[in-house]
Parts: C-alpha cells; sequence; structure tokens
C-alpha cells in the first residue's frame, strides 16, 4: 500500500476550534493563526503504527502545526531504505530497526513513540505464532512446530520473534521450514493451507484467529522475547536542523496516544482506512495487545541496548550501539512536563525494569 495525503484544511473538520492556515510565524500551537508545516512522514501497514494513522486522520498533528502526508510501506526495512534514499524525511522506527540500519550506516534516531510500554524492557504485545491444528499444530505446544512450514516476513520483527521462541525452545532453525512472505499475506496463506503456520504481528495476529476459528492454535502470544518499541524518528542531522519539526511531531503524538487511550474503538476504527482488507472487529480484538505509552524510559532505553546486543550476538551487525545512543529523550520529556494531563492516567514507572 502506497501513501494517501490528507491535506491540513481536509484535518481540520474533525477537529473542534482548530481553523484555516494563517501566518503566526511558525508556532504550530493549534490557534486559529497556526502555518501549517508540509512534512511526509513514512509509516508500515500495521496497527503497531496506530497512532500514525489517528494523528492524521484526527487532526492532531494538524493541531500541532503539521500537514502531514502519510506514505504506508510493508515493512521497517522499507522504512530504513526510504530514509536511506532520501524519500523520506521523517519514518516510522524503532527498538528493532534502528540497530540495522546503523550497521548500514543509517544515522537514525527515536524520538516520539507510537507504540510502547515504558515499564518494561520486553514488550512483544503484538507478535504471536498462529497455526491450523489440523496440521499438528498445538496451542502452547513449541514441539508441535517441528517440521512445519512457517511463514514469516524475512528480515522482520515477527521473524526474529520466531527465532528467539524455537531458540528459547531449544529448537533448531533446521527443524522448521521458515517461507518467506509479506504478513499482510500471512492470513490468507494460512486459512488456504499454503502454510502449516504464521509468526505475525497486529492485526493479522487477530485476523489469523478470526479466520481460522476453531482450527486456530495460539502457539505464542506477546511473549517476552524481544523488546519491541516503535515511533516517529529521523537521521540525527534532521533532528538537530529541524528540531521545531520534531517538537511538533512529539506534541502531536502524546495527545494522540492520549486520546486513544480513552477512546480505543474509535481508535481501532481508524486502521480500517490504512490497512487493506482489515475488518472493524478484527482491528477491535487487536487493541489490547497494544500499549500506547509516549514515554521515553531508562527501560525503553534498556530495550533498545539489549536488542542491539543480542542482534551483535546472533551476527546481524557489526558493532554493538548503546541504548541512549538510538533515542533522543529531550522532546517528549519537553512535552510531558508542558502537558502533564496527556501522561496522567499512565502507570506509575517502577523502580526496577520489568522483563
Amino acid at each position: 500500500m502506497r501513501a494517501r495525503t490528507l491535506g491540513a484544511a481536509m484535518l481540520c473538520a474533525a477537529l473542534v476550534g482548530c481553523a484555516g492556515p494563517v501566518d503566526d510565524g511558525g508556532k504550530g500551537d493549534g490557534t486559529a493563526a497556526t502555518k501549517y508545516t508540509k512534512v511526509t512522514l513514512a509509516s508500515v501497514n500495521n496497527m503497531m503504527h496506530l497512532a500514525d494513522f489517528v494523528a492524521v486522520q484526527k487532526g492532531f498533528f494538524t493541531k500541532h502545526g503539521l500537514d502531514v502526508r502519510l506514505d504506508v510501506l510493508s515493512s521497517g526495512s522499507a522504512l530504513n531504505k526510504a530514509l536511506q534514499s532520501g524519500n523520506a524525511e521523517f519514518t516510522g522506527t524503532g527498538s528493532t530497526s534502528i540497530p540495522l540500519a546503523r550497521n548500514g550506516g543509517i544515522d537514525a534516531q527515536l524520538v516520539a513513540p507510537a507504540m510502547n510500554d515504558a515499564t518494561t524492557v520486553r514488550y512483544a504485545g503484538p507478535l504471536g505464532i498462529i497455526g491450523r491444528k489440523d496440521r499438528g499444530v498445538r496451542p502452547n505446544d513449541p514441539s508441535s512446530l517441528v517440521g512445519k512450514k512457517i511463514a514469516a516476513l524475512s528480515g522482520s520483527t515477527n521473524e526474529e520473534y520466531l527465532k528467539r521462541y524455537l531458540e528459547k525452545h531449544d529448537i533448531a532453525l533446521d527443524d522448521v521450514s521458515i517461507v518467506p512472505l509479506t504478513t499482510e499475506d500471512h492470513p490468507v496463506s494460512l486459512k488456504q493451507g499454503d502454510v502449516d503456520a504464521v509468526s505475525s504481528w497486529e492485526p493479522y495476529v487477530s485476523q489469523e484467529i478470526s479466520e481460522l476459528g476453531n482450527n486456530a492454535a495460539v502457539v505464542s502470544r506477546g511473549d517476552p522475547l524481544i523488546g519491541y518499541f516503535l515511533g516517529v524518528g529521523a537521521l540525527r542531522d534532521t533532528i538537530g536542523k529541524r528540531g521545531d519539526v520534531m517538537a511538533k511531531f512529539a506534541a502531536g503524538m502524546a495527545e494522540t496516544m492520549h486520546w486513544m487511550r480513552q477512546h480505543p474503538e474509535e481508535a481501532a476504527a481508524q486502521a480500517v482506512n490504512f490497512i487493506n482488507g482489515l475488518k472493524l472487529a478484527d482491528a477491535k480484538a487487536a487493541m489490547p495487545h497494544l500499549k500506547f505509552d509516549p514515554r521515553i524510559t531508562k527501560c525503553t532505553v534498556k530495550a533498545f541496548d539489549e536488542v542491539s546486543a543480542e542482534y551483535l550476538r546472533a551476527g546481524q551487525i557489526e558493532k554493538k550501539v548503546p541504548g541512549e545512543d538510538m533515542v533522543d529523550t529531550s522532546f517528549m520529556e519537553k512535552v510531558e512536563k508542558e502537558n502533564p494531563e496527556w501522561f496522567a492516567d499512565l502507570p506509575p514507572l517502577p523502580e526496577t525494569c520489568r522483563d
């Protein structure tokens, strides 16, 4: 799926008190005198990037002075390529993509989380392994995957989740057959029996369970195998030069996620407009498995650090990147200080991060 453009004037119709664009010197404060900055944000067609969709459709980016055009791609690796080529100045990025980007010479950082559990190091809520019972795959039974064909998107977080699950249960990669397949094709391939199981992310995990019905075997869902955190980021040089835009992204995401936590079903409905073939029931079913916390905490930083260390151990990168070098906390810290009401409903931060 490619980009769709929603202009500032259109989005203002969804936002009470938002007027047309008039030059205010670029304050971007959501008043009638706001001048909109036009930007493109590359995102992905899954529900981990739901906050991007909601921020555009419900006008939160517009409120903070951004006219955002979404370019919806299929994977984190596609986002890294868009950033490297210059096709996207701002992208979705996260704990599993930045270490790989850095390894390829792309100096990216995360600024504004879009999916995050700030209380834990290993949040993997949207990830899952679903199989067909009629192919011998059994719920919560890793051994039943041996000898099976399992679909996963090559080089993706859902493939990494599968590999870590197998390793945890002492199953060699040679004991299964991993079939490279784009994640949006997982549900139909599983339903048709082209594969025995899939390792997916939301909303496709919920869709697979729904479509298989009683034949669905939930082998794993949200096991704390990897710290999976996503959000808006850019090249370090861009962050330095366009701090005003990054500040608007941070404010827009924080207010968006506050609204999403209060209106989960309405938020889920926005995904249907961006993910081809998604049913509203499946989007709603995915919501309990997603966390929308904009805080970048020591737990978040530690998650980035652990993913980088694991990638180094596995030979996927040549040099470990420190967690604190992959995030810029300054923008969201300022947003939280100036708008505490957007954070008041979030759980308190633990003294020790949960695994």
